[in-house]
């Protein structure tokens, strides 16, 4: 009789995250009340065929189609190992009983999936404005986050968190972890954006600006920063390194406008817009002109720059 091929393993119904081949780290928790486990395969069909399992201190052959489930009873409080035996692999799977968390909270957004007692990793998302979170676990037995023990109900201490999704939160309840894997994401906002004086006040939030310069200004510079040290920015399409400061940026009389783009890790994007005036050239004018002698032609006006007189032959100058 050959052994058959695995193509899934379940327990209690319940998938374990089964891949082919791939033969542990496979982790099941189930309540201190319960002293066995239900364990289904599925493998290939054949006349002949045996997978074998082991657990509860019975070895079990089965020979009946695909798919089988078998009961491992006689579990004890801890960690119980079922091995489950086909034609290329022996799979293991570790069944914990004992007192697990009756409740998982946080501070912010929401666990994925949502808290079940037997289900052991969870994972989270918050937006970068959120820098830490607290997690508030509950179980009759000691816990512990991160290492530091906390009590039932109780919030943790704060969590900080970086951009990305490094952040692995652990949690212990007796010898059975839990985790919790946060994503920040990423932000396309600015800081600080300075070398000029903006209306209104400079705020991250707020995208457009004016400024005005004296006419003698003929360029200036920006400085634009980051909230997020792993953003991009460019100013008018040049590459700025955020914190320093941008290239000159020439300036015609009248509007002119800068164009500064932030580029979050995850691609998101928010452009910020100067509109910079430079006021045009002031040009000195009389308020009226009039001769000694003789009149203008054509009749004075400021605007006006040329114009003519005759004065009579006796005249040989005017003021």
């Amino acid at each position: 009789m050959a052994s058959a091929t695995i193509s899934d393993i379940k327990v209690n119904s319940t998938s374990i995250g089964f891949i082919a081949g791939t033969t542990s780290g496979y982790n099941v928790a189930i309540p201190i009340t319960s002293t066995s486990v239900t364990v289904t395969t599925t493998y290939g069909t054949g006349s002949s065929t045996l997978i074998t399992l082991v657990g509860g201190g019975v070895t079990t052959n089965v020979t009946t189609a695909s798919p089988n489930t078998t009961t491992i009873s006689n579990l004890t409080i801890g960690a119980n190992t079922i091995t489950v035996q086909g034609a290329a692999y022996t799979y293991t799977i570790t069944v914990t009983r004992g007192p697990l968390l009756s409740n998982l909270t946080v501070s912010n957004g929401t666990l994925s999936p949502a808290f079940n007692s037997t289900i052991a990793n969870y994972t989270l998302s918050v937006p970068n404005s959120i820098s830490s979170i607290t997690i508030t676990p509950s179980s009759t037995s000691t816990i512990y986050v991160n290492g530091t023990v906390v009590s039932s109900g109780v919030a943790s201490g704060n969590i900080a968190l970086t951009v990305g999704s490094a952040n692995v939160i652990s949690i212990l309840v007796d010898t059975y972890a839990y985790s919790i894997t946060v994503t920040r994401a990423s932000s396309s906002a600015l800081s600080a954006l300075t070398g000029l004086t903006l209306s209104p006040i400079f705020s991250g939030s707020t995208t457009a600006y004016t400024a005005t310069v004296s006419n003698a200004t003929t360029s200036v510079s920006v400085t634009p920063t980051a909230v997020d040290s792993t953003a991009t920015i460019t100013v008018n399409g040049i590459a700025v390194t955020s914190g320093s400061s941008s290239g000159s940026i020439s300036l015609l009389p009248g509007a002119n406008t800068i164009n500064i783009a932030v580029t979050s890790q995850d691609r998101a994007v928010t452009n910020y817009a100067i509109t910079v005036t430079r006021t045009p050239l002031t040009v000195s004018t009389l308020s009226s002109l009039v001769l000694s002698q003789g009149s203008l032609s054509p009749t004075f006006l400021s605007g006006t720059t040329s114009y003519s007189a005759s004065v009579a032959y006796e005249y040989s100058s005017v003021q």
